[in-house]
């Protein structure tokens, strides 16, 4: 890691971080963040010599995961698909008769310039099929979260579109006003809990409406927590009542890094309050699996979905999102995808 040059009034917090590596063994690094504010966890954005920038260094091929699939018969059709709607394919997904559910990044339609995507084409989406916005930038577990004027912007476009689900990641994305840009996970403890609850009822009550919550992946556990992933959001959903939009590969990671198995951890997930659910590509490096987030999916990865799906009631509002957000990837690629993983868990339901 490059050596940091420390500003007035800012000090070094070392992270003690638990890693299982790829081969299985064990192993802790620390990581230096440079805070501000030192009683936060949250490393400014020049600082960001984050955990995904780390890890993304060293991938090459990245290998199969070490899962053995375990089919259970489920009906596949009864889910809706939905795709990533990326600024450069609103005028492809225009000339699609019969469009999938699309995820609409929330954040997107409240910034201007390169990367935003105009509200309009996310309003002419929602007429036509049920669209998700989804903020990855909320903030959540912050000390400063959003103030009354930008969820008064939150409000005013979710009104303006009209998506059928609204859902905010769980993490920090910003400090003192500076945005890191990503999700950074949390801590997993009862005063989290409570902070993240408590800004959830706030943004439920700004908004009137029901929203939903997504998990962050995380490459490592903080040396305080005091409860695993699934305790956590088994805890944060008691206290907000808020629905999930789970995100699998997410889980799949942070259970990985935290040494514990996904089929008995998923057992205990609150999977009665899932709305709907994200699958996408994962990968194996030598700090262990990451969630990749871009790529075609292998059995492996459609494996985990149908793990989860077999196990959730199913409903007339759920979708299966797919988390492809590379930049030049095609309409027709995505909707291939889909076909590819439609048949993918029907061979595998009927195992």
């Amino acid at each position: 890691m490059n050596s940091i040059q420390l500003k007035p009034n800012q000090a070094i917090v070392h992270l003690s971080a638990h890693f299982r590596l790829a081969n299985g063994t064990a192993k802790t690094m620390t990581f230096a963040l440079r805070l501000v504010n030192i009683e936060s966890t949250v490393p400014q954005e020049e600082d960001a010599c984050s955990w995904r920038e780390l890890d993304m260094s060293d991938f090459g091929a990245a290998p199969q995961l070490d899962w053995t699939l375990k089919g259970t018969a489920f009906d596949a059709t009864s889910w809706k698909w939905g795709l990533p709607l990326l600024p450069h394919l609103c005028e492809s997904f225009a000339n699609v008769e019969r469009l999938p559910a699309l995820e609409v990044c929330l954040d997107r339609l409240l910034s201007q310039g390169k990367g935003s995507v105009d509200r309009s084409w996310a309003r002419h989406f929602a007429q036509k099929t049920d669209v998700c916005l989804l903020s990855r930038l909320s903030n959540l577990a912050a000390n400063d979260p959003a103030g009354d004027s930008h969820l008064a912007n939150i409000r005013e476009c979710i009104s303006e579109v009209a998506p059928r689900w609204v859902a905010f990641a769980v993490g920090f994305d910003a400090q003192q006003g500076q945005s890191l840009n990503i999700p950074m996970p949390v801590p997993r403890t009862l005063e989290l809990v409570n902070h993240v609850s408590s800004q959830v009822k706030r943004l439920q009550d700004v908004l009137g409406r029901e929203i939903a919550l997504t998990n962050v992946s995380s490459m490592f556990r903080y040396s305080f927590d005091t409860m695993s992933e699934t305790e956590f959001w088994t805890n944060l959903i008691q206290a907000t009542g808020a629905k999930i939009l789970f995100d699998v590969p997410a889980y799949y990671v942070s259970l990985y890094h935290q040494d514990l198995d996904f089929e008995s951890e998923l057992a205990r997930f609150p999977l009665d309050s899932v709305a709907s659910v994200r699958v996408g590509a994962l990968a194996l490096s030598n700090h262990g699996a990451i969630d990749a987030e871009c790529g075609r999916l292998s059995v492996t990865h459609w494996g985990l979905l149908e793990d989860v799906l077999h196990k959730l009631p199913v409903g007339e509002h759920k979708a299966i999102f797919l988390k492809w957000f590379e930049p030049l990837v095609s309409s027709e690629e995505l909707v291939n995808e889909i076909i590819n993983g439609q048949s993918t868990l029907r061979r595998l339901g009927e195992l």
